[in-house]
């Protein structure tokens, strides 16, 4: 009988376990301006400065949070949402330290990344990336590209 249970308990485990829902990266949203403050609240500090840069079709936005750097804190740090207002749903979510992100076409992103401590434009520790987010892909590019 106890091996019964056990085996019960076991078998009722499994299918428990095994019986997990894949989840989507993408959340539903809607994008009216009452709705908008809901997603900035879920996703940024209410202290947070958030800025919302429209691409050049107006079919996403891009919401973006830049840390200001001091003597106490020379890192910089973004936190970034691109939202789809057609497809309501967040497209793409992340951050990075000392960087930039703006908008480089209409389904790109371009992240620049600083090395260092002090950097200018011409400096061999920026390295620069582009962000598709149709693909999530991240991909790193010559500055030639960026800077003709």
């Amino acid at each position: 009988m106890k091996f019964k249970t056990v085996l019960f308990s076991i078998l009722l485990l499994g299918h428990f376990s095994c019986n997990v829902t894949k989840t989507n990266n993408s959340q539903p949203i809607q994008t009216t301006n009452n709705n908008l403050s809901e997603v900035i609240k879920i996703n940024f500090a209410e202290t947070d400065s958030v800025q919302i840069l429209s691409n050049k079709d107006n079919s996403l936005q891009l919401l973006l949070v830049e840390t200001i750097t001091n003597a106490a804190n020379p890192n910089s740090n973004i936190k970034f949402i691109v939202i789809d207002p057609v497809t309501k749903q967040i497209i793409y979510k992340n951050g990075f330290s000392n960087s930039l992100v703006k908008w480089h076409s209409v389904n790109e992103l371009l992240l620049t990344q600083f090395f260092g401590i002090a950097e200018t434009i011409t400096s061999s520790n920026i390295k620069y990336f582009i962000i598709r987010l149709q693909s999530n892909e991240i991909i790193e590019v010559e500055s030639n590209i960026i800077n003709p």
